[in-house]
């Protein structure tokens, strides 16, 4: 009997997010009148990047940053390592739900926007697997379909963004400081 291989590369969106979270629970934080959905100035906040898909986990995060207009800067670096570990700590990666917990920086508050407050972009990458280390495929043997087991490398990287809001009473009190030392008009 012959085997048919039928190989098709396709691309998959698994559904990278991310999103401001509980660090314990993991859980997203989406009560906009909620003390932890805004920010302090060098406070600790959890960033968590998940997929609703079983079939992959997260292997690692692969780089994470934290930009505001010209102003940002990197958390997780290219090679998937925190910038700084004294104030960025990150999950031990294998789940489909994964946190970063690092600080949000003070060089982000002072500048608010035109609607009165302020927010910062969070943008990273992930590098996704697949759950079972393994991905079914289909294959025919003599037009007779049956699905059969194939290793495979991975599910590949996937990218996620989403706005974090900062603690406007602190955005005021940043910018009337900036002001009164001179550094702000």
């Amino acid at each position: 009997k012959e085997k048919e291989t039928d190989e098709e590369e396709l691309d998959v969106d698994y559904g990278l997010k991310g999103c401001l979270c509980n660090a314990a629970t993991r859980d997203c934080v989406v009560d906009p009148n909620s003390d932890a959905f805004k920010v302090k100035s060098n406070s600790a906040f959890a960033i968590c990047a998940y997929t609703d898909s079983e079939n992959v986990v997260i292997k690692s995060i692969r780089s994470l940053s934290i930009t505001k207009g010209d102003i940002g800067y990197t958390v997780v670096d290219d090679s998937g390592d925190a910038t700084n570990a004294l104030f960025t700590s990150l999950s031990n990666m294998g789940s489909n739900r994964e946190v970063v917990v690092t600080r949000m920086l003070s060089i982000f508050y002072g500048d608010e926007d035109i609607d009165g407050t302020s927010q910062v972009q969070v943008a990273g990458k992930a590098l996704l697997e697949f759950a079972s280390g393994r991905m079914r495929q289909l294959v025919s043997f003599n037009e007779v379909d049956v699905r059969s087991l194939q290793e495979t490398e991975g599910a590949g990287e996937s990218a996620f963004d989403f706005d974090v809001q900062l603690d406007s009473a602190e955005i005021d009190e940043a910018g009337t400081a900036a002001k009164m030392s001179g550094y702000a008009m």
